[in-house]
């Protein structure tokens, strides 16, 4: 729980969507993945992440631990187009189901 309380001090400090999003990460691992997507989908300035593969890499990640298979395969192939990094790619790859 600290570790979101830290996140909440940096985010108030420099109010930037990665740490938002990273945020959100926590959100996710503290309270489930259902609340880690509102969290992400409530990030005021996400579109400065849109070219951002781990954008859709963490959604894959919270869909998957959702059940959501399909939509977090989705994310998952849309993060695989945003890297150029071919081991990144096989990461993200071997996360599909």
């Amino acid at each position: 729980m600290a570790i979101l309380q830290y996140y909440d001090l940096l985010y108030q400090q420099k109010s930037s969507a990665v740490v938002a999003l990273n945020r959100a990460v926590v959100i996710s691992e503290l309270n489930g993945p259902i609340e880690g997507i509102e969290a992400v989908q409530s990030i005021s300035n996400i579109g400065s992440l849109k070219n951002y593969y781990l954008l859709p890499d963490i959604l894959g990640d919270m869909y998957k631990k959702a059940g959501d298979i399909k939509q977090a395969n989705e994310y998952f192939t849309k993060a695989v187009l945003l890297t150029s990094n071919e081991a990144e790619k096989k990461l993200l790859k071997g996360k599909m189901i």
